[in-house]
């Protein structure tokens, strides 16, 4: 049985973030407490590409591999995300002078 989703209250699922890691743009609502949640998760992707193959040998023998390659790939969208709000926010900008 399926049931409506209301905003929010998948959040406790997250790490907690501060309010005030919320862009701007959705400050103030689940939408912007769950995208500083999101972005401060796949950034611990951003340390994995400047990895060595000592350093991939290593995370390899740990059991690290995929969960090594979805913060890989989180990092990944979120700097795409990030490059596409950066745009939309700049054209947003100048359209309003």
């Amino acid at each position: 049985m399926r049931r409506p989703a209301r905003p929010g209250t998948s959040l406790q699922l997250l790490d907690p973030v501060d309010p005030g890691e919320a862009p701007a743009w959705a400050r103030g609502t689940p939408v912007g407490i769950a995208y500083a949640a999101l972005l401060r998760a796949a950034m611990r992707g951003a340390g994995l590409l400047d990895a060595d193959d000592h350093d991939l040998v290593e995370q390899t023998l740990q059991g690290h591999t995929d969960h090594c390659l979805v913060h890989l790939v989180a990092y990944g969208a979120f700097v795409a995300v990030d490059r596409t709000e950066s745009a939309i926010c700049a054209q947003i900008a100048q359209e309003a002078m």
